[in-house]
């Protein structure tokens, strides 16, 4: 009788330990599957309403763009940790860390831009030659609309994660999506390759900062990190990682 009682308790605590997994990584999985429409959901109606030849322009400025994506990432390995362990001390230092951490982001951007922008010629010709001159405007405007946000987007993260709002995550991103889809289907017609590049553009803002000026729980944090981009030469490394 006793081990029945045991074997029952065990369970239910095992169905509630794999329901509580699920509750919590479902919007993780869900918004990694949104996250891959709207990052790719560009280059199928490009090569649907325009063809390969300009999918082939777009296709190579946005692999290089892709490729530099590392970089935040390497920093969100690195760094998260310390913004997480901020906010179990207290809200003043968990504040303090995240600003600095959203510095660090836009200030690597903005050097990194910088440079891109001045050699990305140089670059485009160099990996593909003089057939995809015609990808080096479309490679500089995805570094404005598209790498910084990539930036912004992945800094984010560190603040999306200590405050478990994964599920207004996934919101946003698939009005984001949305966004991105019907822009596309105006634009691409009207404006080309440049019309996709800034209805991505459009997307990201939407997905990364609009809807946080309306959600309360956001609110603060979206208004520190346009502080931050202003404010990026303040920066204190030894406040992020002590």
């Amino acid at each position: 009788k006793y081990k029945t009682k045991e074997s029952i308790f065990l369970w239910k605590f095992n169905f509630k330990v794999a329901t509580d997994l699920l509750k919590n990584s479902l919007p993780l999985l869900l918004t990694s599957s949104v996250m891959v429409i709207q990052t790719r959901i560009d280059q199928i109606m490009i090569k649907n309403l325009m063809g390969y030849t300009e999918i082939g322009y777009y296709s190579a400025s946005l692999k290089l763009i892709e490729y530099l994506a590392f970089i935040p990432m390497v920093f969100n390995t690195n760094f998260t940790p310390a913004i997480v362990s901020a906010k179990k001390k207290s809200d003043s230092l968990f504040w303090q860390r995240t600003a600095d951490y959203y510095r660090l982001f836009f200030l690597t951007f903005f050097c990194l831009a910088l440079f891109l922008f001045f050699m990305g010629k140089y670059i485009i010709l160099f990996l593909y030659g003089d057939r995809y001159f015609e990808s080096i405007l479309f490679f500089k405007m995805m570094i404005f609309l598209r790498l910084f946000f990539t930036f912004m987007g992945v800094s984010k993260g560190a603040f999306i994660l200590t405050k478990n709002l994964f599920t207004y995550s996934l919101i946003t991103m698939i009005l984001a999506t949305i966004t991105n889809i019907v822009l596309n289907y105006y634009w691409i017609p009207l404006y080309g390759v440049t019309g996709a590049i800034y209805a991505s553009g459009i997307s990201f803002f939407v997905n990364i900062f609009f809807f946080d000026f309306f959600y309360k729980k956001t609110r603060k944090n979206i208004f520190i990190m346009i502080k931050c981009l202003f404010t990026f030469y303040k920066i204190n490394l030894v406040k992020i990682l002590r």
